[in-house]
């Protein structure tokens, strides 16, 4: 079942738009969520802390995507 809040696509759009967002988002998911107004529930939350930005940002450079 989907916790409701955070919308997968926004966070996406807004992590590649935003290069501060993504590394505020890295360093602390809850606070850069509410500064740019996204809302999650304490499990996205808990997922976002435990997600390997390192391996997400070799995806990314492999698929022609630049990451800040």
């Amino acid at each position: 079942m989907n916790e409701p809040g955070l919308d997968f696509e926004d966070l996406v759009e807004k992590a590649i738009d935003d290069p501060e967002f993504y590394k505020e988002l890295k360093k602390d998911p809850a606070a850069a969520l509410s500064k740019s107004g996204l809302t999650a529930g304490p499990s996205q939350i808990e997922a976002l802390k435990n997600v390997d930005y390192d391996y997400l940002e070799e995806v990314a450079k492999s698929l022609g995507y630049f990451v800040t």
